[in-house]
């Protein structure tokens, strides 16, 4: 019973962490700054919003929101399909058959974003 009742414990606390949201300041001046969140999701938003008003009780103004590119990513994909000559509508091996191997390699590469929220004090 111990064992179960502290597998739920981790169970719980790994799901309020990952409930949390992530935002973190990249710019602070002393009347602004500017935070970067992974995507724009309310949970995200919620701990940016915590950030400002932790730095500024009195009150913030967001005077501009992007998606900023911070990098790219690449994903290459490789397919190999084997083809064989067939005779009659079955594959025979023979000496004299035929067996054919088509590669192709596709690469694509896309922006890596992050959302930023620049904000002042009010």
């Amino acid at each position: 019973m111990r064992r179960v009742w502290v597998g739920l414990c981790l169970l719980i606390s790994a799901g309020v962490v990952g409930c949390t949201g992530t935002a973190r300041h990249i710019l602070q001046t002393p009347d602004g700054g500017v935070i970067a969140l992974p995507a724009n999701t309310e949970l995200n938003r919620r701990k940016a919003e915590e950030l400002m008003t932790a730095r500024f009780a009195e009150g913030y103004v967001i005077e501009r929101e992007e998606e900023h590119v911070v990098g790219q990513i690449t994903t290459t994909l490789d397919d190999a399909r084997k083809f064989s000559e067939e005779q009659s509508g079955t594959k025979k091996k023979t000496a004299g058959s035929l067996d054919t191997t088509l590669s192709t390699r596709t690469t694509s590469t896309s922006n890596q974003t992050e959302y930023r929220i620049t904000y002042r004090r009010r």
